[in-house]
């Protein structure tokens, strides 16, 4: 047996040792799984957005052993209202308890492994319950944490093109004409504003000033 065809039988024994554990891991999988989903609306019929479904573990609600499961589990609404909260359940769970709370209602969700035709199929594990609250919900409240999070990028924003003096900080052109003035100095011999540096030049054209004159006025 050459060694290529020796390398192409161990990668097909590796690649094989990777699918098949994987595959019957995923049979396996599904009948642990328990995904409850649905939309949620407030008491004007309207969709509740940023509400949390959750399970309910207090005495008299959720069954304990699956509470035991699914401590912490839970779901937030989107904008349209929609959520999912996927669950470890047994299939000795069927006929089991779950009480989900929505804001301080509670709602009951007996669980049903079996379906109209009494088999425990992988289809039965996939449930919808929508949820109707008595209250109204307002959307503010989904928005809230966006509208805080934009506000802090637009003064991080604001105050980096401040400290770099830019856009709306930057010196406008009346500003910078003040600025410069600031730095001119006046021709002893008539009204002209100019740099302190071009004043001698300036004696000997206009003034006609020799350049030890112009040098020793401009100097005082």
């Amino acid at each position: 047996m050459s060694k290529q065809s020796l390398g192409m039988m161990m990668a097909a024994v590796l690649l094989s040792l990777i699918i098949i554990p994987g595959m019957g891991s995923a049979e396996h999988e599904w009948d642990h799984r328990y995904v409850i989903s649905g939309v949620v609306l407030d008491g004007d019929g309207g969709e509740a957005a940023g509400v949390n479904v959750e399970i309910l573990c207090g005495e008299g609600q959720t069954d304990e052993n699956l509470c035991e499961l699914n401590a912490e589990r839970q779901s937030e609404t989107a904008l349209n209202g929609k959520y999912e909260l996927t669950l470890h359940v047994h299939s000795g769970d069927h006929g089991k308890l779950i009480v989900l709370g929505v804001l301080d209602e509670a709602f009951n969700h007996p669980i049903d492994l079996q379906g109209e035709d009494g088999q425990a199929e992988e289809g039965d594990r996939y449930v919808t319950m929508n949820i109707t609250l008595s209250v109204e919900v307002s959307k503010l409240g989904y928005f809230t944490p966006y509208i805080i999070a934009g506000g802090m990028i637009v003064i991080l924003a604001l105050l980096l093109m401040k400290k770099k003096n830019k856009g709306v900080f930057s010196d406008k052109p009346a500003q910078k004409e003040q600025i410069d003035q600031s730095h001119l100095v006046s021709c002893p011999k008539c009204s002209s504003k100019l740099r302190a540096d071009n004043m001698a030049a300036h004696l000997q054209k206009q003034h006609y000033m020799s350049k030890e004159e112009a040098e020793d006025l401009a100097s005082q």
